[in-house]
């Protein structure tokens, strides 16, 4: 066993044991070792050295301008209320929620909308022919742009009513504030809150505050500053969802945030709702990608959702801690989602620091303020250096999921870049297996994404990756393997939607060709009917019936010529209408094909 496996070997499974045997706080829970994982450098210190700084103040203006696509979330993108030339003030609703997966967007400060129009996306990689898995199928995003005045001026009324005493409120009132506010998941995956909360059958909520990534900052900074917010942001979560048992996951080497927490616990602790909310601090192993969605729930309490399930789906729901401090200013002051805290770091920074930013914030204008030496800055990722994307237009905007944009050199991104020479060949070492915390086999997803297999990629368990990149630092071939599985899964994705749409638009050849088919046979049976009446006529037999009333004087008047002559021009309208449906149906045959 080498040195790395031994250490890493004692940190999942002999420390935790020594630790929960000997008592100490936050180890009582018995935890269950991760597979595969990294220790990686952190780089955490940059970041850390000062306090939050929060927009607009004398270190960060207020930039000229706020971009704010339309769809910053998993789901469709939001209606604009606001037309170009409107005045808009600070947390006002600039665009509506479509549907159950919709989410709000609100105004970050005051302005005048100068633009409707379609902006950069977060994430634009470069186009090079050589590397086509660095490709990026995100297409523009709308967006709605803001001049800003420099008033950050909010209209009196305009936000919600305070809940003073959210204790008292039903669990749909505060689920309704909360989709009011535009709240998405701030961890990254932008999955509407709203909808996550109300996941039925909830017994136990976990608050991730891991932050396992290296150099990522965010959420251990609102910890240690805002630690009472995130609390109660959590026992409202608990109270919305109906969760049983409330769990803090932090970091165990995250000593000054995990005070901050504790502090905050034994403040709520006279409350009659925190008696009851069994909450509790669970420390976790300082492991790369201990602060996964599903690796964090498994450590805590064993429970690993099946393939293609969600973790709501076994009875557990997890949160960020910016998330949970989001839902309390929602619920607790009414106001809406238009800023995060991010972490703005790297060695190309001269003075790195975690800044609650205002959402649309151009990352240019946070660079500038925070002195970037453009001399030093080779490449900047939106997200931390193994799950970051390259952005690469620096007026990118700082979007709700965006929780760390990283100015380095390739000391700081320890990973092949699209620009660099072609990698090795794989020679299938195998140490991309044995760090895999899905237990997956990244050198066979590696072939069938290489090649485009795209079966062989799902079979292999494609959508099981969460792009955690641990696969990639390990490899001593260098492969972008993150890269690969992310443009296989882009491909695939694409192709399902062009089959849908051309499923569907089949359906709808196929009922228009049954409604045509439906017109020929009534105008043939009205046909028919009519040559019967003109056989009965050439046969000198009487149309008229007993049973049928006495027809009025002006019909009962006509001669039957003056009939026959008039079946005859309805036969020939019939025929011609007959014809032109013939036409369309086999137009409409022509056009599917």
């Amino acid at each position: 066993m080498t040195r790395v496996r031994r250490s890493l070997w004692a940190a999942k499974y002999l420390k935790p044991m020594l630790q929960r045997i000997t008592g100490k706080p936050g180890w009582s829970v018995k935890l269950h070792a991760l597979p595969g994982g990294i220790t990686p450098a952190s780089h955490k210190f940059m970041s850390l050295r000062g306090k939050i700084i929060h927009m607009p103040s004398g270190k960060i203006p207020l930039p000229a301008q706020l971009i704010l696509p339309l769809r910053q979330h998993s789901g469709p993108d939001s209606v604009p209320v606001v037309c170009v030339g409107d005045y808009v003030y600070k947390h006002q609703l600039i665009a509506e929620a479509v549907g159950a997966q919709g989410v709000c967007l609100h105004a970050p400060s005051s302005g005048v909308v100068s633009s409707i129009t379609f902006s950069l996306p977060a994430i634009n990689p470069p186009r090079n022919p050589e590397r086509s898995w660095q490709q990026s199928l995100t297409e523009r995003q709308l967006a709605i742009v803001i001049d800003t005045d420099g008033k950050d001026a909010q209209l009196p009324g305009l936000a919600a009513p305070i809940i003073t005493r959210w204790q008292q409120q039903s669990p749909t009132d505060l689920l309704q504030a909360v989709f009011n506010a535009g709240l998405c998941g701030l961890g990254g995956a932008g999955f509407p809150t709203a909808i996550k909360l109300g996941s039925p059958a909830i017994h136990t909520l976990i608050i991730n505050g891991a932050e396992c990534e290296p150099y990522i900052t965010a959420d251990e900074a609102l910890m240690q500053e805002h630690a009472a917010e995130v609390i109660e942001g959590a026992l409202i979560i608990q109270r919305i969802c109906g969760a049983r048992t409330c769990v803090i996951g932090i970091e165990a080497d995250k000593q000054e945030a995990i005070a901050a927490v504790q502090q905050a616990i034994r403040q709520f602790d006279s409350s009659a709702v925190a008696q009851q909310s069994n909450l509790s601090v669970v420390l976790v192993p300082p492991i790369y990608p201990s602060g996964g969605e599903k690796q964090l729930i498994r450590i805590i309490t064993g429970i690993q959702p099946p393939s293609g399930q969600r973790p709501v789906d076994v009875g557990v729901l997890c949160h960020s801690v910016a998330t949970a401090r989001a839902v309390y200013k929602a619920v607790a002051t009414g106001e809406p989602l238009v800023s995060r805290v991010t972490t703005v770091t790297g060695h190309a920074m001269n003075a790195p620091a975690n800044v609650e930013a205002l959402i649309g914030t151009p990352v240019s204008h946070l660079l500038a303020h925070l002195g970037v030496d453009d001399t030093k800055m080779e490449r900047l990722l939106v997200g931390g250096p193994l799950m970051g994307y390259l952005a690469s237009d620096l007026d990118t905007p700082v979007l709700k999921t965006s929780n760390c944009l990283l100015a380095g050199s390739d000391q700081d991104i320890n990973r092949v870049a699209s620009d660099k020479a072609p990698h090795r060949d794989c020679i299938r070492c195998d140490f991309c297996a044995s760090v895999c915390p899905v237990t997956l086999q990244p050198q066979t997803l590696y072939f069938a994404a290489r090649h485009q297999r795209h079966e062989a990629s799902i079979e292999n368990g494609l959508f099981d990756c969460i792009e955690c990149g641990a696969c990639a630092v390990v490899c001593p071939s260098h492969i972008p393997l993150v890269d690969y599985y992310r443009e296989e899964k882009s491909i695939i994705r694409a192709d399902n939607h062009s089959g849908q749409q051309k499923y569907w638009q089949s359906l709808f050849e196929k009922h228009q060709q049954r409604l045509t088919i439906t017109a020929v046979d009534q105008q043939q049976r009205k046909l028919d009917k009519l040559q019967h009446k003109l056989d009965a006529i050439a046969a000198g037999e009487s149309l008229s019936k007993a049973h049928q009333p006495e027809a009025p004087a002006p019909i009962a008047a006509k001669s039957a010529e003056q009939i026959k002559q008039e079946i005859a021009a309805a036969v020939a309208r019939t025929r011609a209408r007959k014809v032109e449906l013939q036409n369309k149906s086999e137009d409409n045959q022509d056009s599917g094909q």
